[in-house]
């Protein structure tokens, strides 16, 4: 029986806070008698007298209700809980909390309901609802992932805008009609190779960006006696071993990597901003960018990222477009780039003329370059060049079990003239 009478009380304020909530003043006794659910013979049971039932709806002092928020990580997920709270709903829980949800997506949310008995400044015992609210989360590492990635090509950017713009004095003022192209493909950074296991070197992303930088720092002293125009570079053609957290191709084949995904994109990005920023000291830079067999999704994203980067510069061009090859044209002289492991060797030539007649038209020099067989050889067929370009690294597991080892490993710099066409050739050789 007393549970009831206590049950009838809670109800009876609650009706009148509710009213009070409409008018935004403290109840009348008029507008309570006609509005509440509630007429006098149920209130005066607990009140004597109409200021006395106000009182009772608005207490001097209610308690602090709101507990400590307990906050529990466990990797990538997260539970949030308030043991005792006049929260109790789920968007209530995550304002209060300051929940970032762009970040943060909610698998699961628990509510239940409780009285707590206390007395107000009167003496008078009162009634007080409370909740117990958790909330269990999970974090959307894409996002996070994403944020990081800006955050870093803003600080590189904001770096970057420090340093002094550092010119070929010979590529500003007497154009060489010379055009340096550093093509590079199949670095593969990210791959590992154990020597132990493959009877060849080590490998793994560490190695895969000294390897590169010494290639490219190699072939610009092998080149410092011509002057270029410009100074073409290939990104992606198989830059990364994997294109996703799994350590799988784009088409979801496993192969062998030595950490996290994310690492060895950041530090690609990273090789490739401080290459393009190396380049710039000698003449424009136009980046192309080759989606190859392993890192196909991967080499948009950095073309994306370079873009980001870059997009302030007037002497770097970045070309990202969608399409998986891209075109070349300088002078008489007319380069396709693709990544070499689609179509038939033999058809590349009609396929050039057919994708762009009007430059093959205007050309008299033309070639496709390629890379995924990680091996130099040139084939030519009514004067088209398709020109395979090795790769810098060495086999893994998978490459020596199926004896696909013993190739040099071999970084190329191609010059090309308006007039002339190629008219040198130098190489940088991994020494195993």
């Amino acid at each position: 029986m007393s549970d009831t009478i206590n049950t009838l009380r809670y109800d009876i304020i609650q009706d009148a806070r509710r009213l009070q909530g409409i008018t935004g003043n403290i109840l009348t006794r008029d507008y309570y008698r006609k509005h509440s659910k509630f007429g006098p013979q149920e209130w005066t049971k607990y009140f004597s007298t109409f200021s006395e039932f106000l009182e009772a709806v608005n207490p001097a002092e209610v308690p602090n209700t709101t507990e400590e928020t307990k906050i529990e990580y466990t990797q990538d997920k997260c539970i949030i809980s308030l043991p005792k709270t006049n929260i109790h709903t789920l968007d209530e829980l995550l304002a209060y909390c300051e929940v970032d949800k762009s970040l943060w997506e909610v698998d699961r949310f628990i509510c239940n309901k409780w009285d707590m008995g206390y007395k107000d400044a009167t003496g008078t015992a009162q009634v007080q609802p409370l909740w117990q609210v958790k909330a269990f989360l999970h974090k959307k590492q894409y996002v996070e992932d994403i944020r990081k990635e800006i955050e870093d090509l803003k600080n590189e950017a904001k770096e970057a805008a420090k340093w002094p713009i550092i010119w070929n004095d010979c590529a500003i003022t007497t154009p060489s009609g010379n055009m340096l192209e550093l093509l590079i493909p199949d670095l593969h950074i990210g791959k590992f190779a154990w020597s132990k296991e493959t009877g060849w070197k080590d490998y793994d992303t560490e190695i895969a960006e000294e390897t590169y930088i010494r290639a490219v720092e190699s072939l610009i002293a092998s080149t410092k006696n011509y002057k270029f125009d410009v100074i073409v570079l290939g990104v992606g053609n198989d830059l990364l071993q994997t294109d996703n957290f799994r350590s799988e191709t784009y088409k979801g084949t496993i192969v062998s990597s030595d950490t996290r995904y994310q690492k060895v994109y950041k530090t690609a990005r990273k090789m490739l901003c401080r290459t393009i920023e190396r380049l710039r000291e000698f003449a424009p830079v136009i980046v192309k960018v080759i989606p190859g067999n392993h890192d196909t999704q991967t080499a948009f994203t950095l073309g994306d990222s370079l873009e980001c980067y870059f997009h302030n510069y007037g002497d770097v061009t970045v070309d990202n477009e969608p399409t998986p090859h891209k075109f070349i044209k300088w002078g008489d002289v007319l380069l396709l780039l693709t990544h070499g492991d689609k179509g038939k060797k033999d058809d590349y030539g009609i396929w050039m003329a057919t994708e762009d007649p009007i430059a093959f038209g205007n050309s008299k020099f033309r070639e496709i370059h390629i890379g995924h067989t990680h091996k130099t050889k040139l084939d030519e067929k009514y004067g088209i060049r398709v020109r395979t370009l090795s790769a810098l690294c060495p086999p893994d597991a998978w490459h020596s079990e199926n004896h696909f080892t013993g190739n040099l490993r071999v970084a190329e710099a191609l010059v090309w003239n308006k007039t002339k066409g190629l008219i040198a050739q130098f190489y940088h050789t991994e020494v195993d």
